[in-house]
């Protein structure tokens, strides 16, 4: 069962201070698991919410923040399966946007949860290969959460072969899968966000609940 955390938790575990929000907000780089463009003070959150937000963080290196944000929640489905791996394995879970580039110059992206070699689509030319270690976010997740007294020893998600975790994966049936040019990320954002919102109600209907001593008390500070 996963464990509901508060907004200024989320905040806390991602090391995202309020000035910096404000900021994020308007600039449309907010990304959260299942897609989400934003955090809200009078919403529950999940810890896997904190990973994304750490993961578009990760990419924003190499790709800007706006950029990070919108290929983060483009990938929602591929941070879901990450985060459930890394749940179960003993071994480095990576995630890995992978750069395409025609002949023609048009671009697009790939997403991948697989530890594999990576290879293009027809047509397309493999140019880079940015991977993100989502086992060692989880770890810096973990570590942040122990100095606010928060327990995340649990996995963050269900067993990636369980019933539970293919109930959250199922609407993202909806969504085509391969490559998303470049020209197409926001339409594909769009459709992540639609789609995820529908899971995000799976996966909080899963949720626990923990003390309501902080919950209550951080859930109304306005943010």
């Amino acid at each position: 069962m996963q464990t509901r955390i508060t907004a200024r938790e989320v905040l806390q575990l991602s090391d995202i201070g309020d000035e910096a929000l404000k900021s994020m907000r308007r600039r449309d780089q907010i990304a959260i698991a299942f897609g989400g463009h934003d955090i809200v003070a009078a919403k529950m959150y999940l810890p896997v919410d904190g990973v994304a937000l750490m993961i578009s963080s990760a990419l924003s290196e190499t790709y800007g923040a706006s950029t990070a944000a919108a290929l983060t929640r483009a990938s929602a489905d591929k941070v879901l399966i990450a985060v459930a791996q890394a749940g179960v394995s003993n071994a480095t879970v990576p995630l890995a946007i992978i750069d395409l580039v025609r002949g023609d110059g048009r671009r697009a992206y790939v997403a991948s949860a697989a530890a594999v070699e990576p290879s293009a689509a027809d047509g397309y030319v493999l140019e880079r290969v940015t991977s993100i270690n989502v086992s060692h976010i989880i770890d810096q997740v973990r570590a942040r959460a122990a100095r606010i007294d928060l327990d995340l020893s649990a996995p963050f998600l269900p067993a990636p072969d369980s019933v539970e975790f293919a109930e959250i994966m199922a609407p993202y049936a909806e969504l085509e899968a391969g490559i998303v040019e470049a020209r197409s990320i926001r339409k594909r954002d769009a459709a992540a966000q639609r789609v995820g919102a529908r899971s995000r109600v799976i996966a909080m209907g899963g949720a626990s609940h923990r003390s309501a001593r902080s919950r209550v008390t951080e859930v109304t500070a306005a943010i």
